[in-house]
Order: C-alpha cells, then sequence, then structure tokens
C-alpha cells in the first residue's frame, strides 16, 4: 500500500500535522508499505509557491483585516461555489508538477492537511486521471468551504461541532470521521516536570507561563513578559520575529527565558501552567493534549475567530484584548489554586472528544 501526506507550507500547522500522521503511520503500518510526505507548494511552480506564501505572510503581519473579510466572503454560498472554481483552475495552473507527482505515483492513499493539495488531488480525481482515495484533514475547529470537494472519500475532523459544520454543508455522515486534528505523540507524553526544568535550566517549582504566537511571532510578547515576570516565570518563544528577540534578549526581564525557534515545543509545555498564545488549530489542540491553561491572544480574522467561538463555547481558555487583561487572567489562576485545577479536569475531558478515531482505522477499514 502507498500512501501520500502532502500539505501546503503556508502556515506551520499543516505541516506538523502531516508530520504528526506521518508519524504515527510509521509506527502502525506494515514494513512493504510505502508513505511518502511532501509539500505542494514545493512542487509548485516557482512564482506561484513564493506569492502563496509571501501573501499569506503578509496579510497575516500587516493587513490581517483584508484576510478577515476575504474569509468572510469567501464562506458565503454564493460565492464560495464561484471561489472555488477560480482557486481549482490556479492551483492546477501553478501546481502542474505537482499534479503530475500525483498521477505519477498512483497511490492508494492520498492524505492531505491543506485545502490547496485536496483541491488538486480531488480534480483529478473528478476526471479518472488518479484512482486514490483521498482523506482531508482539517486543521481548524470550524471549516470553511476551501476545505470542501465532491470527490473527497473522507473528512478527518477534530470535534462533532466540527462535523456539524461538514454536514450544514452537504456532507454526508458516512464521510466524514472524528480524529482529533493530529499531533505528533510527544505532546501525549508527560515526563518529569523536574527533569525538564533542570534539561531547561528554569525552576521547576515556579508558576510558570509560556508566551508563543506560532512561526509568526506577532503580538503584543513584550508588552505581556514585561507584566507578567514579577509575578510568574516566563518563557517566551519568538520564532521568525527576529526582532522580538533581540529586544527580549537585551532587555534582559529576571525569571525570563527567550528562545527563537524550537523544536521541543513539547518540553515547554510540559513545564507550563498556562500558555499564551494565538488560537490555531494545531496549537490548540497540543495545548489539549498537554493539559495547560490557554488564554488567546491576537486571533487571526478567520479561522482563527472561528477557533476562538468554539473553545468559548466549549468553557476553555479566555481571550485577552492586551497585556493587562492578560496579566488580569494568569493573576487569577496563580492565586487561585481550585480554579486552575477544575480548568485542568475540565481539559482532560474535552480530551476525550478530540481523539475518538485514528486515521490508520479509516484507511485499514477501507482498503481494497
Amino acid at each position: 500500500m502507498k500512501i501520500i501526506i502532502t500539505y501546503a507550507s503556508a502556515g506551520a500547522g499543516h505541516y506538523k500535522a502531516a508530520e504528526a500522521i506521518r508519524e504515527s503511520l510509521l509506527n502502525s503500518c506494515s514494513h512493504e508499505d510505502e508513505i511518502i510526505i511532501c509539500d505542494a507548494l514545493k512542487l509548485s511552480k516557482g512564482y506561484f509557491s513564493l506569492s502563496y506564501v509571501k501573501i499569506y505572510d503578509f496579510l497575516v503581519r500587516h493587513a490581517s483585516w483584508i484576510w478577515g473579510i476575504t474569509f468572510w466572503l469567501t464562506s458565503r454560498r454564493a460565492i464560495a461555489a464561484i471561489m472555488q472554481a477560480i482557486g481549482v483552475y490556479l492551483d492546477r495552473y501553478g501546481s502542474r508538477s505537482f499534479l503530475k507527482f500525483l498521477k505519477k505515483e498512483e497511490a492508494d492513499w492520498i492524505i492531505s492537511t491543506h485545502f490547496l493539495p485536496s483541491r488538486i488531488a480531488a480534480w483529478l480525481k473528478k476526471h479518472n486521471l488518479i484512482r486514490s482515495k483521498l482523506i482531508t484533514v482539517i486543521t481548524d475547529y470550524g471549516v470553511h468551504p476551501f476545505w470542501i470537494n465532491q470527490d473527497t472519500d473522507f473528512y478527518a475532523v477534530a470535534t462533532e461541532r466540527t462535523k456539524k459544520q461538514l454536514l450544514h454543508w452537504g456532507i454526508s455522515d458516512k464521510n466524514i470521521v472524528i480524529t482529533g486534528i493530529p499531533v505528533s505523540a510527544k505532546f501525549w507524553q508527560h515526563p518529569a516536570r523536574k527533569d525538564l526544568a533542570e534539561k531547561l535550566d528554569i525552576h521547576y517549582n515556579s508558576f510558570t507561563v509560556l508566551l508563543c504566537t506560532g512561526s509568526f511571532g506577532i503580538g503584543p510578547l513584550e508588552k505581556i513578559a514585561e507584566k507578567l515576570w514579577p509575578d510568574v516565570q516566563v518563557l517566551v518563544v519568538c520564532a521568525s520575529n527576529q526582532k522580538l528577540y533581540r529586544t527580549l534578549i537585551l532587555k534582559d526581564y529576571p525569571r525570563t527565558k527567550v528562545f527563537s525557534f524550537v523544536s521541543n515545543m513539547h518540553e515547554l509545555m510540559s513545564v507550563s501552567d498556562m500558555i499564551v498564545t494565538k488560537p490555531g488549530g494545531m496549537t490548540i489542540t497540543e495545548l489539549l493534549a498537554k493539559n495547560i491553561i490557554p488564554v488567546f491572544i491576537s486571533p487571526i480574522p478567520g479561522q482563527e475567530t472561528e477557533n476562538l467561538r468554539v473553545f468559548n463555547e466549549l468553557g476553555i481558555g479566555s481571550f485577552a484584548s492586551n497585556e493587562d487583561d492578560v496579566a488580569k487572567i494568569v493573576s487569577k489562576y496563580r492565586h487561585t489554586p481550585k480554579l486552575l485545577t477544575d480548568a485542568k479536569n475540565h481539559i482532560l475531558a474535552i480530551q476525550m472528544e478530540i481523539n475518538k478515531e485514528l486515521l490508520l482505522n479509516v484507511i485499514r477499514t477501507n482498503h481494497i
């Protein structure tokens, strides 16, 4: 059996979900199975790939309101079908090498964690150019119609609430499976906090707050760190925001440890009591697995505001509009141990909802 896991490198979450799926399948599949992982944008025309990433990067960093309006408009039924047709045409033209790759490989299964490769694979299936079965893994807790393609065999979704949104868009119940958003097994492990604290050179018994806002490192992290350090231990992940990293290193706040890009987010979450973060689908799922209390800031209009709405309904986390709000929320949990314990117990209950089935079960059950 040959399985292609594909994503698009517009934001880190899609890649991380693809890697988590690959990790799971490698641990479970037969040695005779072939598993390939690829970035659809790297197999696309240079200008298409570059513009795809750069435009998204610019909008998220500097003009999120434009992204929000675009997201809202393309979510309307009257517009969604037109935009989907345009998107399929542009994706096919810009991603010819990826299209040829899928035809050449003739995989039994294609698992996609981004709507771009899903659209291309679905178009190939529609025109009988490939016989692969297609699983689209939706990496947010809400559903934008860009994820929906007529020839998708299965949609893997985060929760029952996500499933209901697909049903609303006319997807059959038999084509939807609740798997939770895939995260690496490292996030489901709970190593000794004291050992990790020693490794990271921090105090293991201090109330610790992790600040991270995804691969862009956007939001008022500097001001939040300044507000928090007198009362709690602070870990700041700046990611690609090198200006923020240099600024915080120079300021050298007490009880504050600053990181650039990291590959051990699972460890940083393991030594933290709370996390201040953007409500990205992957980040939310990771913090749920690690059972730490979130404070959400700076959501990207569209998919992240939808994630925020879902988790507000679930009673998980708090939204802070500025650094003062963050400090008040953290202080409330810091000085009310029962509140912290109750919130963690509530997250444990939600974990049961988001981890019902494995993609491997879908593949085994439906493999011919």
